[in-house]
């Protein structure tokens, strides 16, 4: 795994809400972090987005498919981010959108996000992987990559967090809120 992950809330290399950043000092092989396991169908194409900067290192994104016992089942990769292509040296906070497109495995029922940064070069102490805004969504018509969507639905252990949700009906053994303002329940 990287060996740090910054908090960059504050600091110069802070590009935004959801903003990311891995610190390696591997030299001799490439390190990986995940993202959460989602659900998802087999069969349909999937589409990751992220927008990514490195600095001394080449770092790339994919698709890990899962199978029904969480077993790695193959992944899709999505695209690389080199020094070159976005570099954070001088704090310039220039990022490369990073976005592909892959159809679920028919064995597959969830899917994670892993990011990876290359060995570290000889001549350098350490590198860096950041990233900003990483989506991981059912594709959309078209070919160009999704839009970034600030409402985020987030389903984990049978919670759903959500900045709004609208339904034609909603069944429930039961409801909790904070505040809840409505015409009629």
């Amino acid at each position: 795994s990287f060996t740090d992950s910054l908090n960059l809330k504050g600091s110069d290399w802070f590009i935004g809400p959801g903003c990311a950043g891995f610190r390696t000092t591997n030299k001799s092989s490439t390190v990986y972090g995940f993202g959460p396991t989602v659900s998802i169908t087999p069969g349909t194409q999937y589409e990751l987005r992220v927008e990514a900067g490195a600095h001394r290192i080449t770092g790339g994104f994919d698709i890990d498919w899962l199978d029904v016992n969480d077993a790695w089942v193959g992944n899709s990769m999505i695209g690389t981010v080199t020094d070159a292509e976005a570099n954070f040296a001088g704090h310039t906070n220039s990022t490369k959108l990073i976005w592909g497109r892959s159809v679920a495995p028919s064995n597959a029922r969830y899917a994670r996000v892993m990011c990876y940064a290359a060995a570290v070069p000889a001549n350098f102490d350490d590198g860096y992987l950041f990233f900003h805004r990483p989506q991981l969504t059912k594709a959309p018509a078209g070919t160009k990559p999704a839009l970034w969507s600030e409402g985020v639905v987030h389903i984990d252990g049978g919670q759903i967090k959500a900045n709004s949700v609208t339904a034609s009906n909603i069944a429930s053994n039961a409801i909790e809120a904070r505040h809840i303002t409505a015409g009629s329940i």
